[in-house]
């Protein structure tokens, strides 16, 4: 029989939901320790610190959510991944089967406050598997999904899974998501994500000259990995609406982008003016946009910093022949 809190996620509109226990994501931390990008995360290993309530009477429920890939963007726009357009709606399903929760009478720490691994917790839960290029990938749906979590205070279920099912063997490891990944960012060790072309998006004073071209028009993550991952073959890309589109058209992020209607679509740590113009100087230069050559010289001319080199870099490229 399902459980009401499992029957809840479903009617929200999660894809799958399962328990696992709070002891500490000892493994998690040590693995995020032996890796570069580490140093960036602050998030927190122990459930406990976050509800302030006992192992014994905490069970973290994780759910995923569908985030699939989009199909290529008409000309003239910058390309947002799916994952991050998908991302305010599945927030909005957390949010609904966090209420469903409440409503029966349960404690609940919530999803958007929680400063936990969710990956880690959705594999301990038993949800996927970890990937030589990250995320976690699910039997059904691939890597291309959202994870959420609640903290519910309850005693846990019973069969419901805790560390000893941390140290998952992943996937095969098959290398082909090393062999797309445009900065080699990912080897047989995993990934180094501050050479992901993802992580130069957040930290665009990190990027080098080299990496400029690898961007191609993506303005919000890169998926090139999963795209190649044979887990991911039977996931049918989305083709992006008009409406999800229209706020990245190129000439309006260079001269004046509408962040509301940004905002609306994506989460709000992407809705920041000076990056969306650093990747939309570069999507105009390699896709050869000579038409908003006046607008980027108006950049290089007026901007400091990153983006006054990137498009000083872009006018260098439109105006070779």
């Amino acid at each position: 029989m399902i459980h009401p809190i499992a029957a809840a996620a479903f009617s929200a509109g999660c894809l799958d939901v399962k328990p696992a226990t709070a002891h500490p994501l000892d493994f998690w931390r040590e693995t995020l320790d032996k890796i570069p990008f580490g140093k960036f995360f602050s998030m927190e290993h122990r459930p406990e610190a976050i509800s302030g309530w006992a192992v014994d009477e905490t069970t973290i429920w994780s759910a995923t959510i569908a985030a699939p890939p989009f199909t290529p963007w008409p000309d003239g726009y910058g390309e947002v991944v799916g994952y991050y357009l998908a991302v305010c709606e599945a927030e909005k399903k957390m949010a609904a089967w966090e209420q469903a929760v409440m409503d029966m009478g349960y404690e609940v720490t919530g999803n958007l406050r929680l400063r936990l691994p969710s990956r880690a917790m959705a594999i301990r839960a038993g949800l996927g598997i970890p990937g030589l290029f990250g995320p976690m990938i699910t039997p059904l749906h691939g890597s291309f999904v959202y994870i959420g979590a609640l903290l519910v205070r309850m005693t846990p279920p019973e069969g419901t899974r805790g560390p000893e099912h941390d140290r998952s063997d992943g996937c095969e490891k098959c290398g082909k998501c090393a062999s797309a990944c445009p900065t080699g960012a990912i080897t047989d060790d995993g990934v180094d994500q501050t050479k992901c072309l993802r992580y130069y998006m957040g930290y665009p004073n990190d990027m080098p000259e080299e990496s400029y071209s690898l961007m191609g028009r993506l303005m919000i993550g890169c998926d090139a990995c999963q795209r190649v991952c044979p887990h991911n073959s039977g996931i049918v890309p989305v083709i992006p609406s008009a409406e999800i589109t229209a706020p990245f058209r190129l000439e309006e992020l260079l001269t004046a982008p509408d962040l509301d209607a940004v905002a609306a679509r994506v989460s709000a740590a992407f809705t920041n003016k000076t990056k969306l113009q650093i990747q939309s100087v570069l999507a105009a230069a390699n896709t050869g946009r000579t038409d908003l050559l006046p607008h980027i010289r108006k950049l290089a001319d007026e901007e400091e910093g990153t983006l006054r080199r990137v498009s000083e870099w872009a006018i260098k490229k439109l105006a070779k022949p």
